[in-house]
């Protein structure tokens, strides 16, 4: 399978190792994309740079990280949606979880 299927198509399967690669691979792209700002002379414009970039670089990395997690599903004989479980019920119980109290504590 081609890198291009790997990281953009949700048809397939993949193994463990591909998957970890293709993980590993998105995790280190990110890290080099948020951190590159830094290289930069003055720290202001790295952390303005960070700001205004770090969202649209999560926005970007999405994609390929559903698709990657969706093949390594097909290959354990389970469907795709399954990744809305394993993304959304900790969120929901996250925010579950930081939603303030009303009354005394």
């Amino acid at each position: 399978m081609k890198l291009k299927e790997i990281l953009f198509s949700f048809e397939g399967r993949i193994g463990r190792g591909t998957y970890w690669l293709a993980t590993l691979a998105l995790i280190v792209a990110v890290l080099v994309l948020t951190f590159a700002p830094f290289l930069l002379d003055s720290e202001q414009a790295a952390v303005l740079m960070l700001a205004l970039t770090s969202q649209l670089i999560w926005l970007l990395s999405l994609w390929p990280i559903l698709a990657v997690g969706a093949k390594r599903l097909h290959d354990r004989n389970k469907n795709g949606w399954w990744l809305l479980v394993f993304w959304l019920l900790p969120f929901a119980f996250g925010m579950l979880l930081l939603t303030p109290t009303v009354g005394p504590v």
